[in-house]
């Protein structure tokens, strides 16, 4: 630590440390997080093509800020006539590389490609491949263990030539210039192409020609003629001559029109032009993809793109040529062209005009609308009184007949309440009188037996007196004693039964109170109780349901409904023709909520029905004693007492199907 008495020299350079320390810190960092990128060129340095795609491609990676480090490699290819020592090469790049792995190997034309995939255990191995400007690469046979993807190149010759024949269509000639040797996959295929196509154009093909021989074929030419020069030439001093200085020595000779199928290079100033693609665009393409991987998406992932074709002509040389640029297709670029203002803010000048046209319309209009306003707001003042006058009057009225509607809204609820109040009554009145005409079974029964009992045991007892009982006779006393015994016990039995269900049933129905119950019994309960109103017809309900699925809700509530339901069942369902009707109930439970699905197979419900089946006061029973308020009572129960859910399933002759969803635990507020 330094101390006061520091000299003032020691602790600069204890600060000048400090500072060297950090920047050789941060630009150790830099250097690792610094990307590798190998770039193989199938051609040499000074190849217009090539060096426009390398240009793009590290134009792109400068925009996005991509700190990468290119390594430049060319196989010169055409120099060697399209013979390439991959051994040789292969070796030069170790010798000039070593051990140093690549973040990205990027292969430009075939060449390049097939020569990566041929060396790349010994090479590049784990590195992505990134291909450009590949001609064939179904061709190349790309083993599944090289994560690779890129940019095929795409030519439409035959847009080219078909704008060259519309622009020159008295030409006697198209004379094309190339190579029989490797220049290029892409000139290779064209030439192909070219000499393959079926067509009525007068092509004449020169390969191998020098600059010189070139130029003079070229000179014969005459201004309706067409050129296509796809060819590399050596010229007088043994110096080979690339695509654009080719078209270059034939412009200086020859008035013929000159179309491409490339573009290389935004100077041309040789070719008209034609429906190219650009090297620029496809190395910046590539560094598009390249960014991606870099960023870390799996380059496997990304699908192999083909090369964007465009019409892009040369403006100087089409003047020249008496080209009229409507001659064009709509979507053409020009490249060399003049600035002119026109053009370049046409829509903006024209967005202009239209904007003084109509801001002057706009003006004439208002004017014309002042003057109408000025005459119409003296008639507007007259209306306004008036309309305050009759405003007030209205609104008088208004109130009053509002007072009278929520007066006539708040006597409806009421009777509404009533209503329903009586309905529930009327049902549980009905359940009395069935309960207790099942009762009077097993009672009549049980007094039957007893008074049947009492006469055996008198007539025993006289016998008795008399001295006149036997064994057999009172053997035959206690049989019928047990008998009747059994038969008492059972009818008082199932009598008592019948009272208590009625009693727990009714007095739910009277005290609209909240306790725990076990739903699944409760129902069986109620289902009990109801056997007055099922007998008649021989109808059966069958329960099915969770066991012991005990809830904290309204036992009342829960016997009104099925009461309602199954009433509407026996009325409606069944009605008088239908016999020994099946009534399902099913009970279930679902983290905090129960579902209640109640179905019969009864006669089912008409769409029409169905649909205003909740509604109050609508019955199919109307002049049959229908009040049409069972299944609105259900729905509002449901809906407000158990804050649940109601809905009916049902067509005409199928089942019909209540589902009731309402909460385990009952809402505090109804309590």
């Amino acid at each position: 630590m330094l101390s006061r008495k520091t000299p003032l020299y020691s602790i600069i350079l204890f600060s000048f440390f400090v500072m060297a320390t950090i920047c050789t810190a941060s630009q150790s960092h830099a250097i690792e997080e610094k990307k590798r990128i190998l770039i193989i060129n199938s051609f040499n340095w000074g190849g217009v093509w090539a060096d426009s795609e390398v240009q793009g491609f590290r134009s792109t990676l400068k925009e996005k800020n991509i700190n990468a480090s290119l390594f430049i490699e060319q196989m010169d290819v055409i120099g060697k006539r399209g013979v390439v020592d991959y051994d040789y090469f292969a070796n030069h790049l170790k010798w000039r590389f070593g051990a140093q792995k690549f973040d990205i190997v990027v292969a430009n034309d075939d060449p390049a490609m097939r020569f990566v995939v041929s060396k790349y255990h010994d090479l590049f191995d784990g590195a992505p491949v990134i291909f450009v400007d590949v001609n064939s690469i179904r061709e190349i046979l790309i083993p599944q263990y090289i994560p690779y993807t890129g940019i095929t190149e795409q030519n439409d010759f035959l847009s080219t030539l078909e704008i060259a024949r519309e622009l020159r269509p008295n030409a006697s000639t198209v004379a094309v210039f190339g190579n029989s040797a490797h220049n290029g996959a892409g000139p290779r295929h064209a030439l192909t192409f070219l000499m393959e196509m079926e067509s009525d154009l007068p092509f004449a093909f020169h390969l191998d020609k020098t600059v010189e021989e070139i130029q003079d074929i070229s000179s014969q030419l005459t201004s309706e003629d067409i050129v296509i020069g796809i060819a590399y030439a050596k010229d007088r001093f043994g110096i080979t001559r690339d695509y654009n200085e080719v078209r270059g020595a034939i412009s200086k000779v020859s008035p013929a029109a000159s179309f491409v199928f490339w573009k290389t290079a935004d100077d041309d100033k040789f070719a008209i032009g034609g429906k190219v693609s650009s090297a620029n665009d496809q190395g910046r393409a590539s560094a598009e993809i390249a960014a991606r991987v870099l960023a870390g998406e799996n380059i496997r992932s990304i699908p192999i793109m083909a090369a964007p074709t465009k019409y892009i002509f040369n403006y100087p040389i089409m003047v020249r040529m008496g080209i009229d640029v409507d001659d064009l297709p709509l979507d053409a670029e020009f490249i060399q062209k003049p600035f002119s203002a026109y053009e370049t803010f046409k829509s903006e000048i024209w967005s202009a005009i239209i904007s003084f046209i109509v801001l002057f319309l706009v003006i004439f209009l208002l004017l014309i609308n002042i003057n109408r306003r000025k005459s119409a707001e003296a008639a507007l003042e007259d209306a306004k009184d008036k309309l305050e006058n009759t405003v007030s009057v209205r609104t008088a009225e208004l109130v009053s007949t509002n007072d009278t509607l929520q007066e006539t809204v708040s006597r409806l609820q009421k009777t509404q309440d009533q209503l329903i109040e009586s309905e529930k009554m009327a049902a549980l009145g009905g359940l009395v009188s069935g309960v207790a005409h099942e009762i009077n079974t097993p009672l009549g029964i049980s007094i039957t037996a007893a008074s049947h009992f009492e006469e055996m045991t008198d007539n025993l007892l006289l016998d008795y007196k008399k001295g006149n009982i036997s064994r057999s006779r009172l053997e035959n006393y206690f049989t019928l004693v047990s008998q009747t015994t059994r038969m008492l016990l059972s009818n008082l039995g199932r009598a008592a039964n019948l009272i208590s269900s009625f009693k727990q049933i009714s007095v739910d129905q009277s005290i609209e109170k909240s306790r725990p119950i076990d739903l699944v019994e409760y129902v069986q309960t109620v289902a009990d109780s109801l056997q007055p109103e099922l007998k008649p017809g021989g109808h059966a309900i069958n329960i099915t349901g969770q066991d012991n699925l005990v809830v904290t809700t309204y036992p009342g509530i829960i016997a009104q409904i099925l009461t309602n339901l199954v009433v509407n069942s026996v009325r409606h369902g069944f009605g008088v023709e239908r016999r020994e009707g099946k009534i399902q109930i099913e009970i279930a439970s679902f983290e905090d909520a129960i579902t209640l699905t109640y179905g019969d197979n009864g006669k089912g419900m008409t769409k029409d029905v169905l649909d205003h089946a909740f509604d109050p006061f609508f019955t199919t029973t109307r002049g049959q004693g229908g009040s049409g308020l069972g299944l609105s009572i259900v729905y509002n129960l449901v809906t407000h007492k158990l804050a649940g859910q109601i809905k009916c399933e049902s067509a005409l002759n199928e089942q019909t199907r209540f589902i009731l969803t309402f909460p385990a635990q009952a809402p505090i507020a109804n309590e």
